[in-house]
């Protein structure tokens, strides 16, 4: 009897552990899918990066997904990132880029931008799959007005990807510039006719 209740409690240990192993093969699984649906986007593969010195660039940021959650209806799949932590696979996963990008300094990247130039600028890749908006955010009362958006343009451009409309430089958040943005946002989104959009902020 002894042996037979060991036996018993052999298998039942080896069920339970095997139990556990599924247990955690799924959290694993639905961990993983969970922090790649946060870090890469929607499913469309949209992301809004940024580089702000003051805050301003990241608020706009942060308005462009509102504004494109008022217009689809959901945006709760779309990343914000700073230019910090793009990784190559937000690079090759996103399909559609909306950027808004400071210069600080004469030309500079703001200091949330300067890890992705030291990773990427100066290197070459492969961005034939991306498309993109940029909004640059400066003051022309400096020689390089919006330099480092510039800078991050020609460097797309050179590696394949395909910007959607101009480049919009905004002087000091010239609100005409915002309204340009609004739009472009909206035409890249695809309703060209969505109603009306939320308040970007100032300065």
């Amino acid at each position: 009897m002894a042996d037979f209740d060991s036996i018993l409690g052999s298998s039942a240990e080896r069920i339970a552990l095997a139990g556990l192993a599924v247990i955690l093969w799924l959290a694993i699984c639905l961990h993983a899918w969970y922090r790649q649906r946060a870090e890469t986007g929607n499913p469309a593969g949209l992301l809004v990066a940024f580089a702000s010195q003051t805050g301003t660039a990241e608020a706009l940021a942060r308005t462009a997904v509102l504004q494109i959650g008022q217009q689809t209806g959901n945006a709760s799949g779309i990343s914000v990132l700073p230019l910090n932590r793009i990784r190559p696979r937000h690079l090759l996963q996103t399909r559609r880029l909306l950027l808004v990008i400071s210069t600080t300094g004469q030309g500079a990247a703001p200091d949330n931008a300067r890890l992705f130039v030291d990773r990427y600028l100066t290197g070459s890749r492969d961005l034939g799959h991306l498309e993109y908006a940029m909004l640059g955010l400066g003051d022309r009362r400096y020689q390089a007005f919006c330099g480092f958006a510039l800078e991050l343009d020609g460097w797309l451009c050179a590696h394949g990807a395909r910007r959607t409309g101009e480049v919009l430089l905004a002087d000091r958040s010239n609100p005409l510039v915002l309204a340009r943005w609004r739009d472009l946002i909206a035409s890249m989104v695809g309703n060209a006719d969505m109603a009306e959009a939320p308040a970007l902020p100032g300065e």
